[in-house]
């Protein structure tokens, strides 16, 4: 009995293996955070940072074409380039939404996907789940 209680004990310690690490290119949206808001007259300018990673192990293809969509209340608002990306090299954009002064907090949702265009079939994305960012202000 004492025999499988170690046995159990020295299994519990073992750490459970990690998920594999993607093999080839995975863009994914890493951050999108509020960076500065400035008002004039009635209308507040909210300034956002964000960045796209390369999580994967392997470059994208140098024609690959990709672009941060922006969408607010369902419409499309804006497209961020974003140039193909080596092994977990980032790239930071930036994007500004303007709305009321009067709006309160919470009442906007802006969406951040990313979509990519491959030319050739050359544009591979390992995992879609981290693809998109939803920030409230």
């Amino acid at each position: 009995m004492r025999i499988v209680l170690v046995l159990l004990a020295a299994l519990a310690v073992v750490p459970a293996p990690a998920r594999a690490a993607c093999s080839g290119p995975d863009p994914s949206i890493a951050s999108v955070s509020l960076g500065h808001v400035s008002t004039s007259g009635g209308l507040s300018t909210y300034r956002f940072n964000g960045s796209v990673v390369n999580a994967g192990n392997a470059p994208q293809a140098s024609n690959v074409l990709q672009f941060v969509d922006v969408f607010q209340a369902g419409e499309k608002a804006n497209s961020i380039g974003i140039p193909p990306l080596h092994p977990h090299q980032s790239y930071a954009f930036s994007y500004s939404a303007q709305r009321s002064s009067d709006a309160g907090s919470g009442t906007t949702k802006l969406l951040f996907r990313l979509r990519m265009k491959s030319p050739a079939g050359s544009a591979q994305d390992c995992s879609a789940g981290n693809d998109s960012s939803t920030l409230t202000f």
